[in-house]
Formats: C-alpha cells, structure tokens, sequence
C-alpha cells in the first residue's frame, strides 16, 4: 500500500508537468505574425529575425531581452546534475537450487527455479550531459518485501534480501526535435554490488528456530532506457525503466531445531546463480549551476 502510494504522487506530478508543457507548447506555437512572406524562424514568422540571419541589421537591447526570456521559457539541459529516483522493482532469483547434501534435507524440492520478490529501490545520482553523451556515478539500495518457501509439511522459511549498488553508466542522449524540453535517453552501466541475502525458519507455530544472514560482493551491471522532462530551469522530471544484474546469493545455512541437528549436518540451504533487479523508477534532477 505504501508503495502505491508513493507512486500515485510521482505520477500525479508526471499529469500536472504534461498540463504545464502543453500550455507552454500552445504559446510557443501561437507566436506567428500575419505576414505570410516572411520564413519560419523558430516556432514565428518575424521580419526582424529574418533581418537579423540574412546580416542586414543587428538586434536592439528589447530583442535581446526577449530572447533571453525566450531561453528562461525553453532551458537547456546540458553540465552537472544530481537526481534522486524511487523504484518499484522486483528482484529475480534466477536458478535456484538446493545447495545442501543435508539428509535431513533431501526430500525437499523447490516450487520452480526461478523466484520473484518485490522490492522498493532507491537511487541517489550524480551526472553530466554535454551534447548527445553523458555519464552518472549512481548509488541505489534495495530491500526486498519477505517472501515465504515451505521447506516441509512442518517448516518454512522467509526469505529476504538488502542489495547496495554502486555503478557508473554511459548515457546517450536524444532530443526530440520539436520538443527540446524532452530527453530520450539509453544508459549501459558498470560496478559491484553487495547482496545481504537472509532466511529465517519458522515452525507450524510460527516460532522462529534459526536465523541466518551473510553479505557478499559482485560484479554489478545494468541496461536501461529513460526520459527527462525539463519542467523549470533547475528542476527535470526524470523516468526509466531498467534492468540490473546484481551477481549470485545464497540463503542458508539455517537448521529447523537446532537441538535436533546432528554434529555434521549441513543444514537447510539454497542459492540462485543469477540476481536480476527488474523495475521502473521515477524522481526528479536539479541542474547544478
């Protein structure tokens, strides 16, 4: 419910920045003198500007003043800037499979290979654009919500996970030729990540009888594509879509009594070769500078 909330926000802040951008396109476009001889500059038909490109005169101190308030109404998203994203995500537990020779464990089998547990993301970055490329040093932490396995008629075991992500991404940028406000983008990133993958075992009376928790770093990396929207000259509006590969986890070992387990036994334990965050996130950028 939390999370629906959260985006219900972001994206009623996505409606009322379409509303803005269509008023200022309906202004944009209206500036239109009626002389039909004079060519198109810009979105107007205007004699001083078409003066001003062929050479035959220069512009006044009130056309400058205009056009730099033309500027203020269309900004250019180019230098550094910091963005800070919300995700909703699911985190992928590709491969799974039983990783004990535990006999006490050996008539356990898993529902499917591949598991998928939701999860809230947050992403802090700092970028740059120049032209058509840019670059982000992006820091994003996940916690995904607890999901449940039945290990056997008596046990289960809630499984959860914290990941950290530090990466860089190339950007490449496209902008919409009549809509300079708006930014296509792809990015392709690069870095390491640590997965905190838990597991607790919980009896038919839903006491807890072990607890198991373990961190690990990977090699990290990411493919995504997205959109900024300038709304003001220091505020964008941004959105994306992503998918990153966070390295292999493994839950376990943990024990269903730990009175009962015998002097070698391994315990209950399981690992996916392939974490795969999946997800959309939304947020906002401010230009520095």
């Amino acid at each position: 419910m939390k999370r629906c909330k959260i985006f219900t926000a972001l994206s009623a802040v996505c409606l009322l920045s379409l509303v803005s951008f269509a008023q200022r396109a309906d202004a944009t476009f209206s500036v239109e003198d009626d002389a039909a001889d004079f060519p198109t500059y810009g979105h107007a038909r205007n004699p001083v500007f078409e003066e001003t490109v062929s050479g035959e005169s220069e512009l006044t101190e009130k056309d400058k003043i205009f056009l730099e308030n033309v500027n203020r109404q269309n900004p250019k998203f180019e230098g550094y800037y910091v963005k800070l994203l919300l995700g909703l995500s699911d985190t992928r537990l590709n491969s799974v499979k039983k990783a004990t020779s535990d006999p006490m464990y050996m008539d356990f089998v898993l529902p499917s290979e591949n598991l998928k547990i939701g999860a809230d993301s947050v992403s802090l970055a700092f970028g740059m654009k120049s032209g058509n490329l840019g670059g982000e040093f992006e820091l994003t932490t996940s916690e995904t919500i607890r999901d449940t396995i039945q290990i056997d008629s008596n046990l289960k075991g809630n499984i959860s996970m914290r990941q950290f992500a530090a990466i860089a991404n190339l950007l490449y940028f496209y902008t919409l030729p009549q809509f300079s406000t708006f930014h296509l983008y792809g990015f392709a990133g690069i870095g390491v990540s640590r997965l905190s993958p838990n597991i607790e075992t919980v009896d038919t009376t839903d006491q807890a009888s072990d607890v198991y928790n373990d961190t690990s770093t990977h090699i990290a990396g990411q493919l995504g594509v997205g959109l900024k929207y300038q709304l003001l000259q220091w505020l964008i509006l941004d959105a994306n879509l992503r998918a990153s590969h966070r390295g292999a986890a493994i839950f376990g070992p943990v024990e269903a009594d730990l009175i009962m387990t015998e002097p070698n036994g391994e315990g209950f334990k399981i690992k996916a070769s392939h974490v795969l965050n999946t997800g959309v996130y939304l947020g906002v950028a401010v230009p520095l500078g």
